[in-house]
């Protein structure tokens, strides 16, 4: 049985959830996509690699359990609990799906700034699980992105002004 976390206890981050793919295109040295002619008509050489493109990320405030227990490791079906995580959030709270990103202390980097378009590589976590059968609460499974403790100095309260204005704020507990 879990305990809600009171607001003191919860984190700032940001999560994405994946939107589609994008072809990616021979560019000039300045940056410009290189065009051939076929058929009269002027097309973008495609360099054959596919990129993952993640929404713009929304702010949320909780907490991530880095310690999953013998119970939780035998009811998520892993074998590796150095890895993973676990999220545990009100029931609907976070509309997450498998393969969305979360950055807790990670700061945020860009693809795309001006559309909204992070690099997933930039993320701490990935969800590699769902549990939304609760009555009351939804748990996600996530997956370390790098093992390696990273030097940033992290999302805090100050550093939201340059990050999207969206936001799924909890205003309904301790």
């Amino acid at each position: 049985m879990r305990m809600r976390l009171p607001k003191r206890d919860k984190q700032n981050m940001y999560y994405s959830n994946f939107v589609g793919t994008q072809k990616e295109y021979q560019t000039d040295a300045e940056g410009n996509i290189v065009y051939t002619e076929i058929d009269g008509e002027q097309v973008p050489i495609e360099t054959g690699i596919v990129s993952e493109v993640y929404g713009t990320p929304i702010k949320f405030r909780s907490s991530i359990s880095s310690n999953l227990n013998e119970m939780h490791i035998k009811s998520w079906g892993v074998d590796q609990s150095s890895i993973y995580s676990e999220l545990c959030v009100p029931k609907g709270y976070l509309p997450l799906k498998i393969g969305a990103i979360i950055w807790r202390t990670s700061d945020i980097e860009w693809d795309d700034e001006e559309h909204g378009i992070p690099k997933a590589s930039s993320s701490d976590y990935t969800v590699c699980g769902l549990m939304d059968e609760g009555l009351t609460e939804d748990l996600f499974l996530l997956k370390r992105n790098s093992s390696e403790e990273e030097e940033s100095p992290g999302i805090d309260d100050e550093e939201t002004e340059n990050q999207p204005i969206q936001s799924n704020d909890d205003t309904t507990g301790d």
